[in-house]
Formats: C-alpha cells, structure tokens, sequence
C-alpha cells in the first residue's frame, strides 16, 4: 500500500512539473565581417564583440599610429553607411577627449546594427622620477636671463621607456606643461623625447624658454610668474603629473 502511494506521488509530482524552454533568439544578420587597421607595417589586433557591438583595436607597445585607415569586411547581404569608413585622424584628441567612431550597416533584410570602435593601446604608464626629490625643497630654476636656456629633464624610472624620439611625431604625441597651484596650465610649444643612453636614462626635454606667451615680438615675459609649479606630460595615451613641484624664479 505505502509503494503505491509513493508510486502515485511520483506520477502526480511529474505531471504537474513543467519544462521552461527559452526561447530562440536568432542571430542578427546585420555584421561585420572583418575589421583591419591597413596603415601600420605592425599588426594590429583588432576584436570584434557580435554581441554588444564593439570593436576593439589595441595599438602594441612602441608604435605611435595618429591616425588609423580601417579595411572593412561585411558578411553577405550588408551595406555600410557611405562614408563610415574612412581615415580616423588625430587619434590624440581621441585619447584626450574622447569620441565615438560608429559604423551603421544595414541588411537586406531591412535589419540594422552600428558598431563602434574602441581604440586601446598597450603603452607602459610614464612613471616618471621627481625632479624635485624633497617636496620640502623643490628645484629652482632662476629665469631672470633670458638668453640663458634653462633646460628641464624628466627622466623615466622604467629605463627604456618606448618613446619615438622622432622630432616632427613628438610634436603630436607629447604636450607638457606648467601646473600652478590652483590648476591653471602653462604649456610648452615643444616637447622632445630621447631614449635611454649609457648616461642618461630615457626622459622628456622641455626648454622652459619654450612656454607660451614667454616670448613675442614685443620681447620677454616672466610667464609664469614666480612661483612652484607642478610639471604635467602626456605622451600618446598616458599623462603623468609629478607629485613634487619645481620652483620659478626671476
């Protein structure tokens, strides 16, 4: 008697026990195909993220693209938006700023996807070495002559950091300048980059000569004042401030 009951349980428990199928969700048919970066004699490598929709293009160590010329691919019954593929340019207001490269396409099926691309790189973070070691006693730098070049090195603590060193191309990646204390920027027209020697390690040269509105045609200006300032440098993808101030003087 106690089987059958047991056995009718079970033939209740399972009748009354459903089964949730989820249900099928069909693949977009609106896709890109492929995604190169054709303007670097390195590779690129580049992801492409179906299901979100992003592209992700990571530029390796050592290699400045500033601009990128995408190849686009697309999966059979595809059309991209005229014009989405071309030339991405200034890639260092992309890294400063930020904006979105989109690529529409539409299927012929009517169905419709935008992708967007996300450019990352693999460059090693500055880290920098004080200028001024003692945050107590910072470096002064007396520019009350000013034919007197005053020069200002900021070396990296990694070594051989992979900069270009290429004149013309730092001009685009590198920008430094002068933080006081309330935030305002003074900034260099000129910042050059020098790799690692058996003497020096690899730096960032700065004249201080060289910070807008220093020199015009009316002459010199003590710009910026007198004071303790706090050097700011980006290069590429990566920006440092250094923690400890320098010290203007005329």
């Amino acid at each position: 008697m106690r089987i059958n009951l047991f056995i009718i349980s079970l033939l209740l428990f399972s009748s009354c026990t459903k089964t949730n199928t989820l249900p099928y969700e069909e693949e977009s048919k609106a896709k890109i195909k492929s995604f190169q970066v054709t303007n670097s004699a390195d590779q690129i490598p580049v992801s492409i993220n179906h299901q979100n929709g992003i592209i992700t293009a990571t530029v390796p160590p050592g290699i400045y693209l500033t601009a990128i010329e995408p190849k686009i691919e697309l999966e059979d019954g595809n059309e991209l938006k005229s014009g989405s593929d071309t030339l991405i340019t200034n890639l260092q207001d992309y890294f400063i700023n930020g904006r979105k490269i989109e690529y529409p396409i539409t299927h012929k099926n009517g169905e419709k996807k935008t992708y967007v691309l996300e450019i990352k790189t693999h460059q090693p973070p500055l880290n920098f070495r004080e200028v001024s070691l003692d945050p107590n006693s910072p470096i002064v730098f007396d520019q009350s002559k000013s034919h007197i070049t005053k020069m200002l090195y900021v070396r990296n603590l990694s070594g051989n950091y992979p900069y270009s060193t290429n004149y013309d191309l730092d001009q685009t990646l590198a920008k430094a300048s002068l933080v006081d204390d309330k935030g305002k920027e003074y900034k260099f027209t000129v910042a050059m980059s020098s790799i690692s020697t058996i003497i020096t390690p690899s730096q960032i040269i700065l004249n201080l000569n060289q910070i807008e509105g220093r020199f015009d045609d009316k002459g010199y200006h003590q710009i910026p004042s007198a004071g303790l300032y706090w050097v700011k440098i980006r290069y590429y993808d990566r920006e440092e401030k250094l923690k400890n101030p320098i010290k203007i003087t005329y």
